[in-house]
């Protein structure tokens, strides 16, 4: 049984509910109809909770969260109705927003598998026949990003539906004939000016593939008839000459012992050599008594005009030199290498 006293519409008096083992769809019922609440609920579903109790209160809104505190219900309002509900299910659950779709070319309706798709910043792809799916309870209108290799990124909305026909334009890229001419200075090699004689062009090393820019022997690797002896760099066998047959010089000076640190520094710097010229055969008694061949090797005299510095840096090695004049015909050179 429900007691209550009378009370204006906009409740500035105190809302007085007693209750004995009263079913609660009744209850709201009788506040409805002594109150003039509107209320929204599952009459069989709220008639299976009984409510006891005797209390005061000052408003609808702290009587109904006293009533349901211990109940497995829940209201919400909605203007000026209340809305009563299960709290395992909320009414926006039973509202399902679904968008489904196909992915076709433009030119042919050909299906494109595996399209990236964004849904309303959710990211997925669709099935080998351009298929797609996607569901939301919050949204009806979907934003949606498609993307396939070879074909325009289309950046637009839907509403919920389940056969829409998404169609991609083919993007074609034109380009301007590009001419590759060859640059005289960057020539890796110089032949033919001498029988048996080569020079090699040192400051491109850096653009060979490879770590020849630390190393002036993995760069005399790299030319025909040239090899490492047993794939090492230990030795230089060129023209099918056997280990030490053939000689290394540097200003003059032969250098014993080829071995690279690391295979990747050498004995001699590239920014140290100023010519390297590879004789394979046919020169002078003046070069020596070697059956083989003679690498000569001509250094660097420094800069006598102003102090310069240069850096190579690769994923590999490091190679710092620096100079600097110290009088009209005089000049100090330092270069440092490290690998890590």
């Amino acid at each position: 049984m429900i007691i209550a006293l009378p009370i204006l519409v906009a409740f500035s008096q105190n809302l007085k509910i007693e209750a004995n083992d009263l079913a609660l769809n009744k209850l709201l019922i009788a506040l409805r109809d002594n109150y003039g609440l509107n209320l929204s609920f599952d009459d069989k579903e709220l008639s299976q909770y009984s409510i006891t109790l005797s209390q005061e209160f000052e408003s609808p809104d702290e009587a109904l969260n006293f009533i349901l505190k211990d109940l497995p219900v829940t209201y919400e309002k909605s203007g000026e109705v209340y809305l009563f509900y299960s709290k395992k299910r909320s009414p926006q659950e039973s509202t399902m927003y679904r968008l489904a779709g196909k992915t076709v070319a433009s030119e042919n309706l050909e299906s494109l598998p595996f399209t990236h798709v964004i849904i309303n910043g959710h990211g997925g792809i669709t099935d080998e026949f351009g298929n797609f799916n996607f569901e939301s309870k919050k949204d009806s209108v979907f934003r949606l990003k498609i993307s396939h290799l070879g074909y325009q990124v289309l950046d637009t909305l839907l509403n919920r539906g389940l056969n829409h026909q998404i169609k991609l334009v083919s993007a074609l890229l034109r380009i301007d004939e590009v001419v590759v001419r060859p640059d005289p200075s960057m020539s890796q090699e110089q032949t033919g000016s001498e029988a048996g004689l080569m020079r090699l062009n040192h400051n491109i090393a850096i653009l060979i593939p490879g770590s020849g820019d630390n190393s002036v022997f993995n760069l005399l690797r790299l030319q025909p008839g040239i090899l490492a002896a047993g794939e090492r760099s230990s030795d230089i066998i060129i023209w099918g000459s056997h280990t030490g047959q053939s000689q290394i010089n540097f200003d003059g000076m032969t250098l014993f012992g080829l071995k690279n640190y690391n295979d990747n520094i050498s004995a001699v710097n590239p920014y140290m050599a100023k010519d390297i010229r590879v004789h394979k055969g046919g020169f002078d008694a003046t070069l020596g008594e070697r059956v083989g061949a003679i690498v000569d090797i001509t250094g660097i005299e420094g800069n006598k005009i102003k102090p310069g510095l240069n850096i190579n840096i690769n994923n590999m090695t490091a190679n710092i030199l620096a100079e600097a004049p110290l009088g009209n015909n005089i000049s100090i050179v330092g270069a440092y290498r490290q690998t890590y």
